[in-house]
């Protein structure tokens, strides 16, 4: 540290109306303050990513349904998969089909092939 010393009293060394152990405390406990600033804005700065993060994959793929999967909406009901909470999927002639909620596999299964094909002619 760099201060000048007020040395008219013998015994006691005084910067600033202070003794220089009050002054070195001050300087000690204003570094120990910056560090917990820090410390906590770094933590914030890394919810605020962890945040951003998950909500961008969030909308990107519906909980569930594979990236490769071709289509982005439900074959029955022709609405956003995970827009009706977590898509459901169903296999039927060795292909996954995806459907955007469970009401919606009624309606699948009385005729299964037809919405096979669509999920087989949207991978050509």
């Amino acid at each position: 540290f760099h201060f000048a010393l007020d040395c008219s009293r013998s015994n006691t060394a005084r910067v600033c109306g202070r003794t220089v152990s009050d002054f070195i405390r001050t300087k000690q406990n204003k570094h120990i303050n910056n560090m917990k600033n820090n410390r906590i804005t770094t933590f914030v700065a890394a919810l605020a990513a962890a945040f951003i993060s998950t909500t961008a994959f969030a909308k990107d793929a519906p909980s569930g349904v594979p990236k490769d999967y071709p289509l982005k909406k439900c074959v029955v009901s022709d609405e956003k998969l995970g827009e009706h909470g977590k898509p459901v999927k169903v296999t039927s002639e060795g292909t996954d089909v995806w459907l955007c909620c469970k009401s919606c596999l009624k309606d699948f299964n009385k005729e299964p092939a037809k919405f096979v094909k669509m999920v087989k002619d949207a991978k050509k």
